[in-house]
């Protein structure tokens, strides 16, 4: 028997407030920005929100699979994402990490990811890596119909109009493939 029923979404939305709480206890927890990116490192995990939309030059989803951070980064996102995970709340655990994507209603839960791709670099004259930026793969890719809510279309701004379509029978009469029969 097939299923006709609607596909309904799996995400949650949540506010600020309950997402940064994923993070554990909101007044010892950190927020950060990484690029246009929203980090807040807590004792129980870390949330990291982007702005829903499809762009190449600020952090966002990626696709279904990736989620996408281009910085810099602060020192304690890189320690956490990169380079201690391990040394922040538990002993030997693996923090989480919980991704986002603001929409208008508010935030969009995307579920728990991993780093699959990171690069730093040393800026001259200092001792420390900069974290540059950073891939994430969610850990459960995201369905078609949630990933067009949180990375809708977006329609190019420098289009030209459509006025040069009125040239295009003009501008056969003069080229030289015209049939002369």
């Amino acid at each position: 028997m097939v299923d006709h029923s609607p596909v309904t979404s799996l995400m949650s939305l949540l506010n600020d407030m309950q997402a940064y709480a994923l993070a554990g206890d909101t007044t010892a927890s950190e927020s950060f920005t990484f690029g246009s990116a929203t980090v807040v490192i807590g004792d129980s995990g870390t949330v990291i929100t982007v702005e829903a939309g499809d762009a190449l030059d600020r952090s966002s989803v990626w696709n279904a699979e990736e989620v996408r951070l281009l910085g810099p980064a602060p020192t304690p996102i890189r320690e956490r994402l990169v380079g201690r995970p391990w040394a922040w709340g538990t002993d030997d655990m693996k923090l989480p990490v919980h991704l986002m994507a603001r929409v208008p209603e508010g935030l969009v839960y995307l579920g728990t990811g991993a780093v699959a791709q990171a690069g730093t670099e040393l800026p001259p004259g200092h001792i420390e890596h900069v974290l540059t930026h950073c891939t994430l793969r969610l850990d459960t890719p995201l369905s078609k119909p949630d990933l067009d809510r949180v990375r809708p279309l977006l329609f190019p701004s420098d289009l030209p109009s459509l006025e040069w379509l009125g040239h295009v029978n003009g501008g056969m009469s003069s080229c030289c493939c015209r049939s002369t029969r």
